[in-house]
């Protein structure tokens, strides 16, 4: 399972790098000035709470991501995970960052995964 941990770290930061970039598309979408009121509740909900939870989720992944690439931040590896429930608001991100949360839980947590955390996140001596 350790060899898995950089290509699930290399996960974290292409999907943290696209809601982040989706996030920042709604935004500027949203100061159209042709931007016609929201007609459903979806689109009432990702209109005033998508960016933020995007662009939030979207760094804490890429974060995690590039820390998890060294063997570093398993906790954070964790929550960034765990970040794909609220950013499945856009709903393209959904079966990506949700395949990666079980996927990635299911590495992270194994014995071997956390073994390889302890010995390489530690400090140098």
């Amino acid at each position: 399972m350790e060899k898995r941990i950089p290509w699930i770290a290399t996960g974290l930061t292409v999907q943290g790098g696209l809601e982040m970039l989706g996030g920042l598309a709604i935004l500027f979408a949203l100061s159209d000035s042709d931007t016609r009121a929201p007609q459903t509740a979806y689109e009432m909900v990702l209109q005033r709470f998508g960016p933020p939870i995007l662009i939030a989720g979207g760094g804490l992944k890429a974060y995690a991501g590039r820390r998890n690439r060294h063997f570093r931040g398993r906790r954070i590896g964790i929550a960034a995970l765990w970040s794909a429930i609220p950013t499945a608001i856009l709903l393209p991100c959904a079966p990506t960052g949700l395949t990666l949360l079980v996927y990635g839980i299911l590495v992270y947590r194994d014995p071997t995964a956390r073994q390889a955390f302890a010995a390489r996140g530690s400090p140098p001596p």
